[in-house]
């Protein structure tokens, strides 16, 4: 064995490289999971290559303890972690609930008090509402205990343990005053960042010059995440291609039989950064069908950046069976190996529906958002009702899982979308 110190202190700096002393809010998941592994298989090659370099031939470890190692390093971490979660959460359930005191008065102020009121978390509750003015005759899910003026005694009848400050419906006036009476009540304040929270960044407190300034910068997918997302993708995507083979080589067959025309169909679709790209698809419309006029199309729609068309004309018969169970999405595999889309994420929009830099300048944040990650063959907008949804609901899916991407999220919108193309819903 190698001195337990360079043991040690190899292990301290690999999870910290894997980031595993940064504190963490929510539950202990697959994240937890990853890090740990990161770290012990960057601590056991370290530990080989270290031994080796100080100590030369002598230091040679067996096969055994390097397996060892890694073995009981994982379920030592795993182990502990799990306890001091599951001891976190027994604490929390056996004591008093975190008391949330609102200050607002809004739409924003309601949808906050919404998602809190329905959030999963048992040591949360919203004893009451703080309004900026008198009179604001609405319903309000949680009693009203006064305005701002009434802070203090608010904090102390509703025995509240943090204060949630709405910012973009409070007077810059009265938010001092209620940084004042919690920093002077020792109440630790949250606020909502004034609206930079609308967008995918990530706002801290940082520096400059001596001074205390918001930092805001770009949410990145976690690294470890991201890693996995990617092998993912290759792996299922790889998968997918070869084991489908024999249902395309069929699919091929029948485009070719019944209607004269190429069996793949190439469109320019709107990737990553705004980049255009060649997406796959089984041909599902007669040859040439972009030269139709949209009015041979009876009830033809345009919602947004989607072109609808209700018993499109053009559509095959196998083309109608092929997009009733998405079978003519199967190519995009070849988009996912090559790294032009993901498994999920937003919809591939054409390119000739969006701006030639591959935004909108109609729907600008949400066209730069959508094309900061790669689009998906399955995502949130196909697994709750795909073309029956109106352009709308579609935006406010995309922005949903942008902004809290992860992988069990996408792992949860793959299991789901086995029975939403079995069962054919939304499909036109």
């Amino acid at each position: 064995m190698p001195p337990l110190w360079l043991v040690l202190a190899v292990w301290l700096i690999s999870a910290w490289w894997a980031r595993l002393y940064r504190p963490r809010t929510g539950s202990w998941g697959f994240n937890t999971i990853v890090q740990v592994i990161e770290s012990m298989a960057i601590a056991t090659a370290s530990t080989v290559v270290l031994s080796f370099a100080v100590y030369g031939d002598r230091g040679g470890l067996s096969r055994a303890f390097v397996a060892l190692l890694f073995a009981c390093g994982v379920t030592s971490a795993l182990l502990l972690r799990a306890g001091i979660w599951l001891g976190s959460r027994v604490g929390s359930v056996n004591g008093r609930p975190i008391n949330v005191l609102v200050v607002g008065g809004g739409d924003d102020t309601h949808k906050i008090l919404q998602h809190l009121l329905r959030a999963p978390e048992r040591d949360l509750q919203v004893p009451g509402l703080l309004t900026a003015v008198n009179g604001l005759a609405r319903p309000w899910p949680v009693p009203v205990l006064g305005t701002i003026s009434d802070l203090r005694r608010a904090i102390n009848q509703a025995r509240a343990d943090r204060v949630l400050v709405v910012d973009t419906e409070v007077p810059r006036g009265a938010l001092v005053e209620c940084i004042d009476v919690c920093a002077a009540m020792h109440i630790p304040l949250n606020c909502t960042g004034g609206g930079l929270t609308r967008f995918s960044t990530v706002v801290d407190l940082g520096g400059l010059a001596g001074l205390r300034l918001l930092e805001v910068r770009r949410r990145e997918f976690e690294r470890t995440q991201d890693i996995m997302k990617r092998a993912a993708d290759v792996t299922v995507g790889a998968v997918a291609l070869v084991t489908t083979l024999p249902v395309c080589m069929i699919l091929a067959a029948a485009i070719k039989l019944e209607s004269f025309g190429p069996v793949l169909y190439i469109s320019n679709r709107v990737g990553r950064g705004g980049r255009h790209f060649r997406c796959l698809k089984f041909r599902s419309m007669v040859d040439q069908a972009e030269a139709l006029h949209p009015a041979s199309l009876g009830q033809a729609t345009f919602d947004g950046h989607l072109f609808k068309a209700a018993n499109d004309p053009r559509v095959t018969m196998v083309g109608r069976f092929m997009r009733r169970f998405s079978l003519d999405e199967l190519p995009q595999c070849w988009n996912v190996l090559r790294g032009d889309m993901s498994l999920v994420g937003p919809r591939p929009l054409p390119a000739s529906d969006l701006d030639p830099d591959g935004l909108s300048e109609r729907f600008r944040m949400w066209s730069v958002e959508r094309s900061s990650v790669r689009p998906g063959m399955t995502g949130h907008w196909q697994v709750r009702g795909r073309s029956r949804l109106p352009f709308e609901e579609m935006v406010r899916l995309d922005l949903i899982y942008i902004r809290t991407r992860s992988f069990l999220l996408d792992f949860q919108i793959a299991l789901e979308t086995v029975p939403a193309v079995l069962f054919r819903r939304g499909a036109m």
